[in-house]
C-alpha cells in the first residue's frame, strides 16, 4: 500500500520545499463559518494524511499540529500558511508565467475567483454557495499554479501512450499535446469550476477559406483543417467556442469573455389582446328552462367518482414507482461494486441538491473519472456523507422556514 512518502515522491509537480510565514488576515473580509469537527478518529487520520501528502516528510511534524488545529476550529484543513500574502486577483494575462496561453488563462480564472470582491469566503477558497471551492486548500492552489506555469507545450508529435494510460493522463504527465488534448483538458477544467462545457470536433473554416467560397459551388476543406475545440454555455446565447490550443489562437474571431454578453434580440414583448368576439363566444343564449335536475346530479356524481378513481390510480402508481425506485437505488448503493456504488450515491446527492462537502465531491469524481478500482471503505464513507447531507438539508430547510415565519 502506498504511503505518503511514496505518493509525494511520485508527484511530478511539487511545492517548493519551504515553510512560509503565516499570513496576516485582512479585517472585514468574509470568513467561512466553522463547519464543525465531527470526524471519527480514523477519519481524522485520513484527513491529516491527505493534507500532508503534498509536502515533504520533514515538514510533517511542524504542519500536523497546525492542520489538526484547523480541523478543530474551522472543521476543515485549509493550510492557511501556504496562502500568498495580500490580495489575490486576476491580472493581465501577459503578467503570468506559462508556456502557453491556455495555461495562463486558467491562472487568470483561478485568481479572479479568489478576489476579495468576487469570492464568498476568499480565505477559505470558497467562490460561490457554501461549498463551491476553487481548491480544497492552499497547498493545492500552489501546486495548480506551479503546474500551469511549467507545463503544456503544443506539438503534433506526441509520445506513444503507455499501456493502461489514457491520452489525457499522458498529456498531463508529459505536458505535450495537440488540439484534441488541449480541448479535452479545457472541458474538464471548465466543468470542474462549474462552467457548462462540451468537447467539439469538426473542421476549421478560416477567413481565407470563406473568401474563396462561391455561391452554389462545393468547396473542399483540406484534411489539415480538421480541428478539436472547447465550447462553454452562456445563458441567452448558447454554446460559445473557446480556443485553447496555442497553434490556433488568433486564427478565428472569438467572443470577448471579459465583458458581459447580452442578447437584446431575444427579449420580446407580448401584448395580450382580447376581442369582442371572445366575449361574444362566451355568452350563451336561449330560454330553455326545462332541465332534468336529477339526471344532471347523477352525471356530476359519476364524473366526480371517475375523477377520484383516476386520482387514486395516479397516487398509487406514484407510490409504487417510488418504492420500486427506492429498492433499485438501495440495491445499486449496497450490492453493486464499490466504484459504481460511490458514483451512483454522488449522482443521487447532486440530483437531490444535497449540500456536499469537498471530500464527498472528490470521492464522487474519483469514482466517476478515475481508472482505478475503489474499496468497500469508500462505499461506507460515501454512505456516511449521504446520511449527513440529508440531515444538513433538513436543518437548512427548517432554518429557512423558521426565518420566514419569524418575519
Amino acid at each position: 500500500m502506498l504511503d505518503n512518502k511514496s505518493i509525494y515522491e511520485a508527484m511530478t509537480i511539487k511545492p517548493d520545499n519551504e515553510y512560509p510565514e503565516y499570513p496576516c488576515f485582512k479585517e472585514g473580509i468574509r470568513r467561512a463559518p466553522d463547519r464543525g469537527f465531527r470526524l471519527t478518529k480514523e477519519q481524522t487520520k485520513i484527513a491529516l494524511k491527505n493534507a500532508l501528502r503534498y509536502v515533504p516528510e520533514e515538514l510533517h511534524s511542524k504542519l500536523a499540529p497546525e492542520f489538526m488545529e484547523e480541523l478543530k476550529t474551522r472543521g476543515r484543513i485549509y493550510a492557511y500558511r501556504y496562502r500568498p500574502e495580500g490580495r489575490i486577483y486576476g491580472k493581465p494575462i501577459n503578467e503570468y508565467k506559462g508556456k502557453c496561453l491556455a495555461g495562463k488563462a486558467f491562472q487568470v480564472m483561478i485568481e479572479n475567483n479568489l478576489d476579495f470582491e468576487v469570492a464568498l469566503y476568499p480565505y477559505e477558497l470558497v467562490t460561490y454557495g457554501e461549498t463551491g471551492q476553487v481548491c480544497q486548500n492552499w497547498l493545492q492552489y500552489r501546486l495548480i499554479k506551479k503546474y500551469l506555469e511549467e507545463n503544456f507545450l503544443y506539438t503534433d508529435s506526441v509520445e506513444k501512450i503507455k499501456q493502461g494510460e489514457s491520452a489525457l493522463e499522458s498529456f498531463f504527465i508529459s505536458g505535450k499535446g495537440y488540439d484534441v488534448h488541449f480541448a479535452t483538458a479545457a472541458v474538464i477544467l471548465f466543468r470542474y469550476y462549474g462552467i457548462p462545457a462540451r468537447y467539439v470536433e469538426g473542421y476549421l473554416v478560416t477567413p481565407e477559406d470563406a473568401s474563396m467560397m462561391q455561391k452554389n459551388v462545393a468547396y473542399e476543406l483540406p484534411r489539415e483543417n480538421a480541428h478539436a475545440w472547447a465550447e462553454i454555455y452562456v445563458d441567452g446565447i448558447g454554446f460559445v467556442p473557446i480556443e485553447v490550443s496555442p497553434k490556433y489562437k488568433n486564427i478565428m474571431e472569438e467572443a470577448d469573455m471579459e465583458i458581459e454578453i447580452s442578447n437584446e434580440s431575444l427579449v420580446r414583448n407580448f401584448a395580450e389582446e382580447i376581442s369582442d368576439n371572445t366575449k361574444e363566444n362566451n355568452m350563451s343564449s336561449g330560454d330553455d328552462d326545462f332541465h332534468d335536475i336529477n339526471i344532471i346530479a347523477v352525471i356530476f356524481t359519476i364524473i366526480a367518482a371517475v375523477l377520484l378513481l383516476l386520482l387514486a390510480a395516479v397516487l398509487i402508481r406514484r407510490i409504487a414507482l417510488g418504492i420500486a425506485e427506492y429498492i433499485k437505488r438501495r440495491k445499486l448503493f449496497m450490492k453493486s461494486d464499490p466504484k459504481r456504488a460511490v458514483s451512483a450515491i454522488y449522482g443521487f446527492m447532486e440530483e437531490k441538491n444535497y449540500p456536499m462537502l469537498a471530500e464527498s465531491k472528490d470521492l464522487g469524481n474519483k469514482a466517476a473519472y478515475s481508472i482505478y478500482p475503489m474499496e468497500e471503505n469508500d462505499r461506507k464513507l460515501m454512505l456516511a456523507y449521504l446520511k449527513e447531507a440529508k440531515k444538513e438539508k433538513h436543518r437548512n430547510e427548517y432554518k429557512n422556514k423558521y426565518r420566514k415565519e419569524k418575519r
